[in-house]
């Protein structure tokens, strides 16, 4: 099984996107990773496979998108 349990949050936080990623909220709610990131990108991946699982604080700057059929 190993990570399974962490597939729907990942599915979940890929969903939401980069885009919305607020990143400087992220680093700044989580000092202990200051200068760990040479790039937004490298940022964002850490939330979506570490970060998220390991409660750190992170958000996203615009609204949830809705889809309608």
């Amino acid at each position: 099984l190993g990570g399974g349990y962490k597939l729907p949050k990942m599915a979940y936080l890929r969903y939401r996107g980069n885009s919305c990623f607020d990143w400087q909220y992220y680093m700044s709610s989580n000092s202990d990773l200051k200068g760990a990131f040479a790039s937004v990108t490298d940022a964002w991946e850490h939330v979506v496979t570490l970060g998220a699982f390991e409660g750190r604080l992170h958000r996203f700057t615009c609204p949830m998108p809705v889809h309608t059929q």
